[in-house]
């Protein structure tokens, strides 16, 4: 089996939650377009009503099987660190493609400081730089 269903599916079983055909199908298409948007997933998925998709969306970021990635005042969505390494994003303001990358090691030591300085209790943390990818910087 897939080790990223293997924690899908302990994530709903944790949650006394059924693994419905329908909810693995939602998770599959994230996993496959990731990130993504919620008009994708409905085109992409148009055997499951759009309503259910709403919902079972929802439910995932509450259960954080999945993130937002805030774009302006749109967002994508993906796995969450559950499922891969915490990272963040470069976006390209002109074709709209997400780059990932690691994040540096001294990024946590700032975060940590800047935390303490203004007496902050810093729980969790997002960076998404914008910009122009490689091949729209050059046009």
């Amino acid at each position: 089996m897939n080790p990223l269903n293997d924690i899908f599916e302990g994530i709903l079983k944790k949650n006394h939650l059924s693994i419905t055909n329908q909810r693995k199908q939602i998770f599959d298409s994230i996993t496959k377009l990731s990130p993504t948007s919620t008009s994708t997933l409905i085109n992409d998925l148009t055997q499951i009503d759009r309503a259910t998709i709403y919902r079972t969306i929802d439910l995932y970021i509450k259960l954080k099987v999945i993130k937002k990635i805030y774009i302006g005042f749109k967002y994508k969505l993906e796995l969450s660190d559950l499922f891969s390494s915490h990272h963040h994003h470069f976006y390209c303001i002109k074709c709209h493609q997400i780059i990932d990358f690691d994040e540096p090691d001294d990024l946590d030591n700032l975060i940590n400081n800047l935390s303490l300085k203004y007496s902050f209790k810093s729980t969790e943390h997002r960076l998404e730089i914008n910009g122009l990818c490689q091949k729209c910087k050059e046009v």
